[in-house]
């Protein structure tokens, strides 16, 4: 009994001594400062996400945006375009993360109210090219300087329940390079 308490007190105190070093003891990492919650005014009181961006300027030469007062071209082929951005809406932020409130399609109506195939979104968001189809850009084309195609946009959750409807505007801007 007696070498069994020998044995545990010397292996306690070798832990002790082995776990003692000459360097500074180890203190926890400072804590990073949070980030900013980051909300975005929205039209509609009721909205939860701002698609961002929702307004384009197609010309002959592409499709682009405003930034910060100056046109941002944006990429859109066959393959591939430009996403949408889901931006949370001001005091919306805990709404976002129910699941009820998770956009999982994107039913898209045209300026002539003509309904297109539901499309399905990578992680929320879904490629331009896939509202704008090549017969929309060939159409506005056509119009005259600063004339508007508006399009209906409801994200849908798993349900396929409509969370929120937005507009999504084209205008023909012919000047306009970046």
């Amino acid at each position: 009994m007696r070498r069994k308490l020998t044995i545990l007190l010397f292996s306690v105190l070798f832990l002790i001594v082995a776990s003692c070093s000459r360097n500074e003891p180890f203190d926890p990492k400072p804590q990073p400062e949070p980030e900013p919650l980051i909300e975005y005014a929205c039209p509609k009181a009721d909205d939860i996400y701002k698609i961002y961006p929702d307004t384009f300027f197609v010309n002959p030469t592409g499709l682009y945006i405003i930034h910060e007062n100056k046109p941002i071209k944006l990429t859109y082929t066959d393959e591939f375009s430009t996403t949408f951005a889901l931006f949370t809406c001001e005091g919306k932020f805990d709404n976002r993360n129910m699941t009820v409130n998770s956009p999982l399609s994107w039913k898209i109506k045209t300026a002539d109210q003509e309904p297109r195939e539901v499309v399905y979104a990578n992680q929320g968001v879904i490629q331009i090219k896939q509202v704008l189809l090549p017969k929309d850009i060939d159409r506005i084309l056509t119009f005259k300087e600063g004339e508007k195609m508006e399009y209906s946009v409801s994200l849908l959750n798993f349900k396929e329940d409509v969370i929120q409807t937005s507009k999504i505007t084209f205008i023909y801007k012919k000047d306009l390079q970046p």
